[in-house]
C-alpha cells in the first residue's frame, strides 16, 4: 500500500469513528469505500475459482459480510485461500480485506 492510499485509508478509519457508523452498516461513506476495496480484491481473486468448485460462495456486494469471519479464517489467519501458487494475494490487497474485516466487526 502506498503512502497515499494508507493516508486516504487513515483518514476515512478517523471519519467512521469520529462520525460514530459503529451503529450499523452504512449504505455510503467510509464504510461502503473500504467494502468496495475488499469486494474488488474477492471478485479478481476468489470468484472465479469459486464459480467453478464453490458456488454457493461466490461473492457479491450483498453477501460477502456473511462471509467476513470464513474469508478472515481462510485468506488472512491460515492463508489457505486463493488456492494455488500463482494466486496469492498482494499485502495491499490483503490489507484492503483485514481493514474492511476490522470496520465490519466494529460496526456490527
Amino acid at each position: 500500500m502506498n503512502k497515499s492510499s494508507l493516508f486516504y485509508l487513515l483518514v476515512l478509519l478517523l471519519i467512521m469513528a469520529a462520525e460514530g457508523k459503529a451503529q450499523g452498516l452504512p449504505e455510503e461513506g467510509p464504510y461502503l469505500f473500504l467494502k468496495e476495496q475488499a469486494f474488488t480484491v474477492l471478485k479478481n481473486n476468489c470468484n472465479n475459482c469459486h464459480q467453478k468448485m464453490n458456488p454457493k460462495k461466490v461473492f457479491s456486494l450483498e453477501n460477502m459480510e456473511s462471509f467476513a469471519a470464513e474469508i478472515e479464517e481462510q485468506a488472512i489467519i491460515k492463508k489457505r485461500m486463493p488456492l494455488g501458487f500463482w494466486n496469492k494475494l498482494e499485502e495491499e490487497e490483503l490489507n484492503h480485506l483485514k481493514t474492511w474485516i476490522k470496520s465490519y466487526k466494529k460496526s456490527k
